[in-house]
């Protein structure tokens, strides 16, 4: 099993480099395990303009609407024989930009079952 990298800790032990920790003789710190864990959390969002690229038909993305004058801008939308469908089924105009769903955080119980053969 090979360890990932993971980034340089700033405490004495400099836990984030240490070789030791690939052989099991070290430990992360306190600092470098909540960071870690912070960074699990963070998810980036790469949106697509409709006219670049268009999503397979029944799948469910965000789209991002800025023409809405009430609510949020963002909403769950698909795209089925030509049309656009807010993801309750109601018809919409085509969204400004759209991005496929986020996956969710990284390291939780249901992304390690997920990843299971």
């Amino acid at each position: 099993m090979t360890a990932k990298r993971l980034p340089k800790c700033d405490c004495l032990n400099h836990c984030g480099d240490d070789p030791w920790l690939d052989k099991g003789k070290a430990r992360h710190c306190d600092d470098f395990k909540a960071r870690e864990k912070a960074a699990a959390l963070v998810e980036i969002i790469a949106w697509k303009l409709p006219a670049d690229a268009m999503p397979d038909d029944d799948i469910v993305v965000l789209g991002f609407f800025d023409d809405i004058e009430e609510g949020e801008p963002v909403w769950p939308c698909l795209h089925v024989d030509n049309q656009w469908l807010i993801a309750d089924g109601f018809p919409t105009n085509p969204p400004k930009a759209w991005a496929p769903m986020p996956g969710g955080p990284r390291n939780t119980p249901w992304m390690i079952v997920r990843s299971r053969p």
